[in-house]
């Protein structure tokens, strides 16, 4: 005897309709960090800008830029 889905396409569903790529992906999308960013943000910081305005110049959180940037950086 056979399993099921042994035989099933994978490009359908389980009803047998064909798959449709998704319109808007689900969630937010990952941060990237970048070494330009970086260096900005090490820059700013010896300007004497707070964490939440830095953050804003790459449009982040400001605990995404704790997350991201202070590991061995002094942001």
């Amino acid at each position: 005897m056979k399993p099921e889905n042994s035989t099933a396409d994978p490009e359908t569903d389980l009803f047998g309709n064909s798959l449709l790529p998704m319109k808007n992906p689900r969630g937010r999308k990952a941060y990237a960090k970048s070494r330009a960013n970086q260096k900005l943000g090490v820059d700013l910081r010896a300007g004497g800008m707070t964490h939440g305005e830095i953050a804003t110049v790459p449009g982040c959180e400001e605990k995404t830029l704790r997350k991201y940037y202070t590991k061995g950086y002094s942001i």
